[in-house]
């Protein structure tokens, strides 16, 4: 079997299902400081616009009053110079010459031109507002040189009644007019302040646009890199889950077939390792099994040839009993019988360590097997550990939309108090909102996938459990038949010594005939024991063949 090899380095945290979310963390981020700076570059705009509308506006409305404010002075002055006439009673009220008012109006006067000349027309003014203050001049001029340098004059040469009536006719009609055009001036600086509103609302008009657009983008982008994850996601499980299926109902030739290089596959790859592995053993152990079923097999064979031989042994000494005068044929009978039975013996001895042998090498086996199997259950709790950290995970984000939609509730508050300004800012809250929810929902349903996932986790590690409390209990027989085997091999030693010992006695026998009657004694307790420790040997290999016949039963359930 091929193993890829795992990518290192930059690649593989690019291909991280880890690395992708912390990377949707950071865009998100990014798009909420990007929309933020918009947002206050925008305001500070809006602000900056409605400063510059509030500036002027009071700039060119304090300028006007100061001109109207310029022209009552003068003209008070004016009616002040006409008290000092001696014919009035006012006259003897004043305790300055009446040169002080003179000045007083001059003063007015050139005060009145330097705003008109230095401040007003010196500034950003539109085509209309220069006609109207070019209007606004030409009545300031007739009314200084048709209205108060007349007057003036008049006073000068102490025509007091001729001033008055230049004051009457001239100076108020002027007045007037003047009043009018500063009024026609503060209507053209409200008519640019109403423009420069519009201009500011058209300012927050393309915020909202951007910021829509912002959000539009960032959530179909989002939408996309989630989409790619959970559909990731989902393949791995059900292609996770499938062959955990196949493998728990015995098929070891099942492979988790997932492409990738994100923890997903990296886990199909030890999955796929782990098999492969597993499969090497039973295919082993199963070969093992025949083995030991072959051993058993023969030494049943063996066991039931030395039986045989003890009973002919014993009719044998049964015939000498009844015929002693056969002693010498029945002794050297005796002695082939018994070469033969020091054969059955040596061959029963080699096949009695033979098997032990296998039953040793099994045990081995399964052991192997047992520690692969709780190489497959710290992997399974791995497995669900990753999940955890996914859930975990998980948890945080829909911690984040719970947030985000309580802060997109705080906003349509807040642009419920503002009014028509705030209907905009409503509607993208009322967005952020849905965002929020249907964000809440998707994590409800990845945690409903992750707990599915450790669901199927837990049963397959319960799984891994019982196969190796079974594999435990193959090895606690095996070790019962390798006893067993101990048992027969001691057995067999016996019936060699016994052997050994009947020959002695048969040559003993051919010159002692005196002690015929304790020989045949003797032959016959040792053919009893000899009888028993056979009858047990045949027992013991029944029973390891029956042992390994069900341990074969066991390891063919899977499929190699």
């Amino acid at each position: 079997m091929t193993i890829k090899r795992n990518e290192t380095g930059f690649l593989a945290r690019f291909y991280s299902v880890t690395y992708q979310l912390k990377t949707i963390v950071v865009l998100v981020a990014l798009t909420l400081c990007f929309i933020g700076y918009k947002g206050i570059s925008g305001m500070n705009s809006a602000a900056d616009s409605l400063n510059d509308l509030y500036s002027q506006g009071m700039q060119h409305a304090i300028r006007a009053g100061n001109i109207l404010d310029k022209l009552g002075d003068a003209r008070s002055h004016l009616l002040l110079a006409m008290q000092h006439d001696p014919a009035t009673k006012f006259a003897t009220l004043h305790n300055h010459p009446i040169d002080f008012h003179y000045a007083q109006v001059n003063e007015s006067l050139d005060r009145l031109h330097y705003i008109v000349d230095k401040e007003i027309l010196s500034s950003e003014l539109s085509d209309v507002e220069r006609r109207e203050v070019g209007r606004m001049v030409e009545v300031l001029d007739n009314i200084t040189n048709k209205g108060f340098t007349p007057a003036v004059n008049a006073l000068k040469a102490r025509q007091f009644e001729a001033a008055n009536l230049i004051l009457l006719n001239t100076i108020n009609p002027l007045f007037s007019d003047i009043s009018t055009e500063a009024e026609a001036f503060l209507k053209l600086q409200i008519q640019d302040g109403r423009e420069s509103h519009q201009a500011a609302l058209s300012t927050v008009n393309h915020f909202l646009w951007v910021v829509s657009s912002t959000i539009v983008l960032s959530l179909i982008a989002l939408g996309v890199l989630f989409s790619k994850i959970i559909l990731r996601m989902n393949k791995a499980i059900s292609e996770l889950e499938s062959t955990s299926v196949s493998i728990t109902r015995g098929d070891l030739t099942r492979r988790v077939e997932l492409d990738g290089k994100d923890e997903f596959a990296r886990i199909a790859e030890y999955v796929n390792r782990l098999v492969h592995n597993f499969q090497t053993v039973v295919k082993a152990t199963l070969d093992s099994t025949g083995q030991i079923a072959s051993s058993a097999s023969e030494s049943a064979v063996v066991t039931n040839q030395t039986q045989k031989n003890v009973l002919d042994q014993q009719a044998q000494t049964q015939m000498i009993a009844a015929a002693i005068h056969q002693f010498t044929a029945t002794v050297h009978e005796v002695a082939n019988n018994t070469a033969s039975a020091a054969t059955a013996s040596q061959q029963a001895d080699a096949a009695a360590s033979e098997g032990q042998q296998v039953v040793l090498k099994s045990i081995e086996m399964i052991e192997h097997l047992s520690q692969d199997l709780d190489i497959t259950v710290n992997s399974m709790l791995a497995l669900q550990k990753h999940t955890e950290a996914i859930g975990s995970v998980v948890d945080t984000i829909q911690d984040i939309s719970e947030q985000t939609n309580l802060l997109a509730l705080n906003a349509a508050i807040e642009a419920a108090r503002a009014g028509d300004q705030g209907r905009g800012f409503a509607v993208v809250a009322d967005e952020v909102r849905s965002l929020a929810q249907r964000t809440q929902s998707s994590t409800i349903e990845i945690q409903r996938t992750i707990q599915q996932l450790q669901d199927g986790s837990r049963d397959a590690m319960s799984r891994m459990e019982k196969g190796n409390e079974q594999a435990q209990e193959t090895v606690k027989m095996a070790q019962e038949a390798g006893e067993a085997l101990t048992r027969i091999l001691q057995s067999v030693d016996e019936i060699s010594a016994m052997n050994t010992q009947i020959a002695t006695a048969a040559e003993q026998q051919s010159s002692v005939t005196e002690e015929i009657n304790k020989n045949i004694t003797v032959i016959s307790s040792i053919s009893d024991q000899t009888a028993t420790g056979a009858e047990q040997s045949r027992l013991a290999a029944t029973s390891l063949q029956a042992l390994s016949d069900d341990m074969k039963s066991q390891i063919q359930k899977y499929t190699v």
